[in-house]
């Protein structure tokens, strides 16, 4: 089964996906997601920006370091790196012809030390404008917050105009939906009735107390991923999936452990009710003889047995018909008075 996730995080070199934005609540598990896609990126150089994590903490293991570039600004002092010594200068300097994928581990850092949104907005949109002039697939990947002041920014297509936007959801947000709203993702449920609970729930963000609350357990190693997909060829129409992650990587909804039990229950509800057509003393089924015959039966007449009204003798044009009733109060004098002409 193909995978959105594996097209998004293994790009091929037609990929034109220069945005990636990975939206988190700070505890998930986002840097294993961005790990993952770094084992897979081929002839590529990657430039890790650090803000706020160490480059050993985000880069995998198992990645060589020869096409690793590491802008470490973690001992940034703010106000005093400036001008030359810049963080957006450094940035564009290491930045090459070759395919390049950017990562910048905390823009909200960023934002924070510079005191300003709009001046965090012109820096990241200098680096995006600088990645899009490399060979595909380069391109830009900013994890943030779900509280970022930043997201509402970075999401509108002046910024970029095609986008590819990840927000990381416990399955424990799917387990309160099936169990509270008697709904499951599609296909299971109409994508009408799903998406607004499920947005309703994820705004308010109602799957983290779930996870920390006194049966909660935290994050483990799965998570739903929402896949928002803004092509740049001009539609306004924007993709949304839901697809699992695991460390060995993306999987369906069906496969993750944290989501046996709402399948299993679905499957107990579709078994346990009752089939409407059994123990019938007709059937409803017609074969198709039995259609061809109902369709040949005459229908009867709708006033079987009235005799039809004859038309009386023609009027002459101009004429006014007027059958008097019991509610008329008939003046002999001046029989039209009732009339209502």
């Amino acid at each position: 089964m193909a995978f959105q996730l594996s097209t998004i995080l293994q790009p091929s070199p037609r990929s034109r996906d220069s945005l990636i934005l990975i939206e988190n609540t700070g505890s998930s598990p986002w840097l294993q997601l961005l790990q993952s896609s770094l084992t897979y990126l081929k002839g590529a150089t990657i430039v890790v920006v650090c803000v706020l994590y160490p480059a050993e903490d985000i880069l995998p293991k198992t990645l060589g370091l020869t096409r690793v570039r590491v802008v470490d600004r973690t001992d940034d002092i703010p106000g005093y790196q400036d001008g030359e010594n810049g963080i957006e200068e450094e940035v564009l300097r290491v930045l090459d012809e070759d395919p390049v994928v950017l990562i910048v581990d905390s823009a909200d850092t960023i934002c924070e030390d510079k005191q300003s949104h709009s001046a965090t907005y012109n820096i990241l949109k200098a680096w995006h404008a600088n990645v899009l002039k490399r060979p595909s697939p380069s391109r830009l990947i900013l994890p943030l917050r779900s509280n970022s002041r930043l997201l509402t920014l970075l999401i509108t297509p002046s910024f970029s105009s095609s986008l590819v936007h990840l927000i990381l959801h416990p399955p424990a947000t799917l387990q309160n939906l099936a169990a509270d709203y008697l709904t499951l993702p599609p296909p299971h449920s109409p994508a009408p009735k799903f998406w607004p609970i499920f947005s309703g729930l994820s705004t308010r963000g109602e799957g983290e107390p779930l996870l920390w609350g006194a049966n909660g357990a935290g994050w483990g190693d799965e998570v739903v991923v929402e896949i928002l997909i803004r092509s740049a060829s001009g539609k306004r129409t924007v993709d949304r999936t839901l697809e699992g992650w695991r460390r060995s990587g993306p999987s369906t909804l069906e496969d993750l452990e944290e989501l046996k039990q709402i399948w299993s229950r679905q499957q107990l509800m579709t078994n346990d009710t009752p089939d409407p057509m059994q123990n019938l003393p007709f059937n409803l089924s017609l074969t198709e003889a039995q259609q061809q015959s109902r369709a040949q039966v005459p229908l009867p007449y709708a006033h079987e047995g009235m005799a039809k009204r004859q038309p009386t003798a023609s009027v002459a044009a101009g004429s006014i018909l007027y059958d008097p009733d019991s509610a008329d109060d008939i003046d002999e004098d001046d029989p039209d008075e009732d009339l209502d002409i």
